[in-house]
């Protein structure tokens, strides 16, 4: 668990049957909440202070969340939330560039049960486009995700690989 506090929590041990929309509704009687990331049996929320974060940590480390005993940790910081810090920095300060990379996610159907997502990897980019990430789905068997760096790469890898005969895959 980070050692300081956070504005972002982290819950392991949802239940598959609790939304986004759920959680959401049910954690915003601690305070106001910035988002809500839901991930196979997992979850991210973000509260708009770290009294509220807190509040919800000290409420739910030692009692069942919608039923379900979940382990509630503070969150790591997200990458780009991090500064980087190098050894010869200045005495001014410079503003922050932040760039934002969006992403364009494909989903893949038809897997086989043994896949591993590095396999899924290579095959995305067997399409001749740059993979920013994938993953399989690990509440629904043989589906996974493969994500491009833009809508044109995305839109082309669907067209190349639709219906490959290397895993049988489709795209929906």
């Amino acid at each position: 668990m980070p050692s300081r506090t956070s504005k972002r929590l982290y819950f392991r041990g949802i239940s598959k049957d609790i939304t986004e929309d759920h959680l959401f509704k049910y954690l915003s009687r601690y305070g106001q909440i910035s988002e809500v990331k839901m991930l196979s049996n997992y979850a991210f929320v973000q509260f708009e202070s770290e009294k509220e974060a807190l509040l919800v940590l000290e409420t739910y480390k030692d009692q069942p969340l919608l039923g379900c005993r979940v382990v509630v940790e503070f969150a790591h910081p997200l990458r780009k939330d991090v500064t980087s810090f190098s050894s010869n920095s200045s005495t001014q300060s410079r503003p922050a560039h932040r760039v934002v990379y969006a992403r364009h996610p494909v989903v893949v159907l038809g897997l086989p049960k043994d896949i591993r997502w590095q396999e899924l990897k290579d095959f995305g980019r067997s399409s001749g486009m740059l993979v920013a990430f994938c993953d399989l789905d690990k509440i629904q068997e043989g589906r996974g995700f493969i994500e491009f760096f833009s809508r044109e790469d995305a839109r082309l890898a669907v067209t190349t690989l639709n219906g490959h005969t290397r895993f049988r895959t489709r795209f929906p």
